[in-house]
């Protein structure tokens, strides 16, 4: 994995090499597979005015590093809301 961040855009790129072993395959014989991920960060406040301008309520935040249960080492936050009915 090799990953690249602009904060220009707050976009961050992973690209990934992944080998997997496909069945009927003879054994140490792997399929290569490359992969690329994009991720944007969005500002609290940003995400909130967002959810609530398009009708969402009810809005949870839950961050892994002190939620129970959550396990996380990270700075992201999870949201959670419902649409209004």
């Amino acid at each position: 994995m090799r990953s690249s961040y602009r904060p220009d855009t707050r976009l961050k790129t992973y690209e990934l090499t992944l080998f997997q072993a496909r069945e009927g395959r003879k054994e140490g014989d792997y399929e290569r597979i490359d992969l690329t991920l994009f991720q944007r960060y969005h500002e609290g406040e940003e995400i909130v005015d967002l959810l609530t301008a398009n009708r969402f309520e009810r809005l949870s935040t839950f961050d892994p590093r002190t939620s129970p249960g959550l396990i996380g080492n990270d700075s992201r936050i999870f949201y959670l809301s419902f649409a209004a009915a």
